[in-house]
């Protein structure tokens, strides 16, 4: 099941591969769950991420846009200050399609826009037999919807996203969604 997901998420992504208006790009991630016994108040699963996604009509005001994202963050919640340090973690695929809207362009190849996706999630790993673990099963796929900010100037790229989830992760734990943060820069084909 896991691999035939993967497939196809390789598969959507090359899609993009075909159009022009590449945009690859990585950064740091901090997720949150609703859950208090997953993630305690005051603490987070810091990680890193890279994605790729490719625009539809890229020089327009509009396009619309979707990609595929893999992100690593740590499986027990941590302190919110060290972002990049990881150890046992939860990775994350994700296939996400969307609209962005350019709101200031400044010439050709500098802009500010807005975007929005919805976004699956898939939960490819995590240490299942951890003796702190909170939790031990996960729901395998659950479904969020992004909103982000970002710039480009000429052909690099800054990204802020925000995602928050609306199907539990957690098997059998109501309210149990994931929130995430990422802040990433990338080139822009």
């Amino acid at each position: 099941m896991r691999s035939s997901l993967i497939i196809g998420l390789l598969f959507l992504s090359s899609i993009g591969l075909t159009q022009k208006g590449i945009h690859f790009f990585a950064g740091v991630s901090s997720g949150v769950n609703a859950d208090p016994q997953m993630t305690p108040d005051g603490k987070a699963h810091n990680g890193i991420f890279i994605a790729v996604e490719t625009r539809l009509r890229p020089k327009e005001k509009f396009s619309i846009i979707g990609g595929a994202k893999y992100q690593d963050v740590n499986f027990l919640a941590m302190d919110k200050g060290n972002l990049i340090e990881r150890e046992e973690t939860m990775k994350w695929a994700k296939v996400r399609i969307g609209a962005m809207y350019k709101v200031i362009e400044f010439d050709k190849s500098t802009c500010i826009r807005v975007k929005g996706y919805g976004t699956t999630n898939i939960l490819m790993a995590w240490p299942d037999d951890h003796p702190t673990a909170p939790y031990d099963r996960f729901n395998p796929v659950t479904a969020g919807a992004i909103i982000g900010i970002g710039a480009d100037i000429l052909d690099i790229t800054i990204d802020f996203e925000y995602e928050t989830g609306f199907l539990n992760s957690i098997s059998d734990v109501d309210g149990s969604t994931w929130n995430f943060w990422d802040l990433g820069i990338g080139v822009h084909f």
